[in-house]
C-alpha cells in the first residue's frame, strides 16, 4: 500500500502541476521514474485540456533534463513538435497546425468558441437569434473531445498530416460541461431548452466540480461514467 500511495501522489503531482509547484515536481522526477512521468504527461495532455500549457512546460523541462526518445501519435505528437521537443519525422508528416490553432478548437466568433472561452455575453447574443436551435449538434475533429466521446478509447484514432481524421458530433451542453464553461452552463441549464443527453460523461471528462454538482442537484445520472473518470 505505501508504494501504491507514493505512485498516486506522484501521478497527481504531475497532472496538477502549477506555477507554485513546478520546481518541486520537477525535482521529484529522476532517472528511475522519468519514463513514467513522460507517460503521465502525455496522457495528461488529453485529460487535462485546460492545463495544457502547464503540462507542456513541465514536459519541456524534463525533456531537456533527461532527453526524450519517445514518439507519441496524433495530437500529442503535434504539440511536442510545436514546442521543439520532437523533430518533424518523415513518417509523421509536417506540423499541420500552430499551438493556438490546436488549442482554440472553434473559430473566433462562433458559438463553439464562445462556449470554449466561457464568453457568456457572446453566448447569449448568438443564442438569442430566432434561428438558433439549442439541440443542434456541432461537428468537431478535435482529438481531445474525441477522447471524451469514446470514454478514452479513441485517443489514438485521429491522425493529422493527411491521414484519415474522425469527426465527432457533440451537443452544446456536452461542450459546456467538457470545457468547464460554468457561466454558459448555468445560463443554458436554467432555460430547460437544451439536450441533456450524455452530459454527465463530458462533465466528468472536463472535471469541473461546480458543473458536476449542478448535475447532481438536477438528478442527472452518472451511470456509465466510471471508465471516463478513470
Amino acid at each position: 500500500f505505501p508504494r501504491v500511495r507514493n505512485i498516486v501522489e506522484f501521478v497527481t503531482s504531475l497532472l496538477e502541476v502549477s506555477e507554485a509547484t513546478l520546481e518541486s515536481v520537477y525535482n521529484s522526477v529522476n532517472v528511475e521514474n522519468a519514463n513514467t512521468a513522460f507517460s503521465v504527461l502525455e496522457f495528461g495532455l488529453f485529460i487535462r485540456y485546460r492545463s495544457t500549457e502547464r503540462l507542456l512546460a513541465l514536459h519541456c523541462l524534463l525533456s531537456t533534463k533527461f532527453g526524450y526518445r519517445r514518439r507519441p501519435n496524433g495530437y500529442v505528437e503535434q504539440l511536442l513538435m510545436q514546442q521543439g521537443v520532437l523533430g518533424v519525422d518523415k513518417n509523421s508528416g509536417k506540423i499541420e497546425k500552430s499551438y493556438d490553432e490546436m488549442y482554440s478548437i472553434f473559430k473566433t466568433g462562433s458559438i463553439g468558441r464562445a462556449i470554449q472561452d466561457d464568453d457568456i455575453e457572446k453566448f447569449i447574443k448568438l443564442t438569442a437569434d430566432s434561428s438558433f436551435d439549442p439541440n443542434k449538434a456541432l461537428i468537431t475533429e478535435s482529438e481531445v473531445i474525441g477522447a471524451a466521446e469514446g470514454s478514452g478509447s479513441n485517443r489514438t484514432s485521429l491522425r493529422l498530416g493527411g491521414r484519415k481524421v474522425k469527426s465527432y458530433s457533440v451537443s452544446y451542453m456536452q461542450l459546456m460541461a467538457f470545457f468547464g464553461s460554468v457561466k454558459c452552463f448555468k445560463h443554458a441549464i436554467s432555460t430547460d431548452a437544451y439536450d441533456m443527453n450524455n452530459v454527465a460523461k463530458y462533465a466528468i471528462a472536463g472535471g469541473d466540480k461546480e458543473i458536476i454538482h449542478i448535475l447532481e442537484q438536477k438528478g442527472i445520472s452518472f451511470d456509465g461514467c466510471f471508465e471516463v473518470a478513470v
